[in-house]
């Protein structure tokens, strides 16, 4: 009886009739799995930068220096959330490669123990649409989480007629909601960060709650010290 030999793959389980394309298969494999672990070597890397900025700055005076000074950072996790800014093989293409912020404010920023989440939600929450969302043991989503809310204005140098925009700031846990461009490459829109995400905003509004706590305290130990004294000694 004629036998057929073949060979199959161990990996894909796809079969090939001859050794040179089975393996011309293990080498385009082989070339995808390397090109996969280093977008993701490339992803864990941007991500403990993000992570690092986000644990180091306690003001947003210096969240918007560190915006500035780490553009390259900003873009390359912009190029996550619109790829037409890469080309094929994941590279930031020519004419947005010198692409950066060059001014960024926060203003209007105040704290809210429950900021909506309905379009946007901390790395590890979920967001809640109109209140819709269950969570995976039946119970309903929150409504929000603590953060703060404002206002992000920020002008771009693209050396391109390509409008970045919200592209920016998509995969920075800074969340821009209503607004747009305002000419000559500015931009300004709301903007929503939450605590659990910047813990070092987080731990500096402790801190001066707990300050002004203990400066409360001193004050209001001073006035009873002063009440019980004789007024002949005042």
């Amino acid at each position: 009886m004629p036998q057929i030999v073949a060979w199959k793959c161990p990996h894909t389980g796809s079969i090939f009739e001859s050794k040179q394309k089975y393996n011309g298969h293990l080498r385009s494999l082989g070339r995808a799995r390397a090109y996969e672990r280093k977008i993701r070597n490339r992803d864990a890397e941007l991500d403990a930068r993000l992570r690092g900025i986000q644990k180091s700055v306690r003001s947003f005076a210096e969240l918007e220096e560190a915006i500035v000074q780490n553009s390259d950072l900003i873009l390359a996790l912009a190029a996550k959330y619109n790829p037409s800014i890469t080309t094929a093989h994941g590279r930031i293409k020519k004419q947005f490669a010198d692409a950066r912020i060059v001014q960024v404010k926060f203003t209007e920023m105040h704290w809210e123990d429950c900021a909506s989440n309905s379009h946007s939600c901390p790395r590890n929450g979920v967001t809640n649409w109109g209140g819709r969302t269950m969570l995976e043991d039946g119970t309903p989503a929150p409504r929000g989480y603590p953060g703060w809310k404002g206002r992000i204005t920020f002008k771009d140098q693209a050396n391109s007629d390509f409008m970045f925009g919200v592209s920016w700031f998509k995969k920075t846990q800074i969340h821009t909601g209503t607004g747009g461009g305002r000419g000559n490459c500015s931009f300004s829109y709301q903007v929503e960060l939450f605590a659990s995400d910047w813990p070092g905003l987080a731990e500096q509004r402790n801190d001066a709650i707990l300050e002004a706590t203990l400066l409360n305290v001193k004050h209001k130990m001073a006035d009873d010290q002063l009440s019980f004294k004789d007024p002949r000694d005042v």
